[in-house]
């Protein structure tokens, strides 16, 4: 009898055993799964970076917004610059900063005409992205050391390929995702989502004036119209008579002025669900080459600059699945 009450005893203690090594097994899964929730969803946590609104005065016109400027990092150097946000066209470097300070930085390819490294773009780091060079363009290195922001070239589309550009227009910032899953959801739940066409490295975007159907081209570098197009289209949409009512303004392009004519739309303008109420409309007048749509290799009625969303509106670029949502946010 007492032989079987310690058989009985020792079971006990194996199956206690064999319970606790069970308990103790789901415990450790259990912080196992949380760390790694919690590694997750930190993972998953884009950081908001604020951009600068540059402001400009030419010939008595003053604009508080006429370019959006990024903080930017070349590897290899500590040195802050700033590259502008211009979706207009592609990536590129000014050649005649390049030049001064190629021996300064880090360098992965380098052709006449192009160039591939490593930086940070605000607090987002990139690696092999190419930029092409804008041979003897922009300001020299001791002419940047006298510039309140150090502009050493453009940012395009073609930076931000198979990810998502947030601009927070009225907060001034932006962000950079890889997944629909790094996307606040507030954004991603109240944002209207259209198709649009993405092609040589500009984006396309159908919109209406009335009953007049454009095509234009979304271009981050326009900030100070909501739209320009071509004369002939200008005064069909404006039917503009009065001089008195027109706007003439004077603006910076590639190194030549581009002076425009700019009048209220006489209807108001539909793109996706969003209805703006006879939006300023611009053409170019003095017949720059780079303004003139008409001798562009593709159909394009015009481009879509800031102007329009740049008070109200939060901004979503989709590259990964050819979308462009419009969110309006009330502060």
């Amino acid at each position: 009898m007492r032989y079987l009450l310690l058989d009985t005893y020792l079971n006990s203690v194996e199956v206690i055993k064999k319970v606790m090594k069970k308990i103790i097994f789901f415990f450790m899964l259990s912080i196992l799964i949380f760390i790694s929730g919690c590694i997750h969803e930190t993972q998953w946590k884009v950081q908001w970076n604020k951009f600068i609104w540059v402001d400009y005065s030419f010939e008595g016109q003053y604009y508080d917004k006429a370019a959006i400027f990024i903080p930017f990092k070349f590897r290899g150097s500590d040195e802050k610059y700033y590259v502008q946000l211009d979706t207009g066209a592609p990536s590129l470097l000014n050649g005649n900063t390049f030049s001064d300070i190629r021996e300064t930085i880090d360098v992965k390819e380098h052709t006449s005409s192009s160039v591939t490294l490593d930086g940070m773009l605000a607090n987002n780091k990139f690696e092999n992205k190419k930029f092409n060079l804008k041979n003897n363009y922009g300001s020299t290195l001791e002419e940047l050391h006298k510039a309140e922001y150090k502009k050493v070239g453009n940012l395009g589309l073609d930076f931000f390929e198979d990810s998502f550009l947030i601009l927070d227009f009225p907060r001034s910032r932006f962000m950079i995702a890889d997944s629909k899953r790094q996307i606040p959801e507030s954004i991603l739940k109240n944002s209207e989502f259209i198709d649009v066409d993405y092609r040589y490295g500009k984006l396309f975007l159908d919109t209406k004036i009335g009953d007049k159907e454009l095509t234009l081209v979304y271009d981050t570098g326009a900030s100070l119209f909501s739209i320009a197009t071509m004369k002939d289209i200008w005064l069909e949409l404006t039917e503009s008579k009065v001089k008195e009512t027109d706007i003439f303004l004077k603006a910076p392009s590639w190194g030549k002025t581009a002076v425009f004519k700019g009048a209220k739309a006489k209807n108001y303008w539909t793109f996706g669900g969003l209805t703006i109420e006879k939006p300023l409309i611009a053409y170019e007048t003095s017949g720059l080459e780079n303004l003139d749509f008409n001798a562009y290799p593709y159909n394009l009625d015009g481009v879509l600059g800031n102007a329009v969303f740049y008070d109200n509106y939060i901004i979503t670029i989709d590259l990964k699945n050819n979308k462009f949502g419009i969110m309006e946010v009330k502060l």
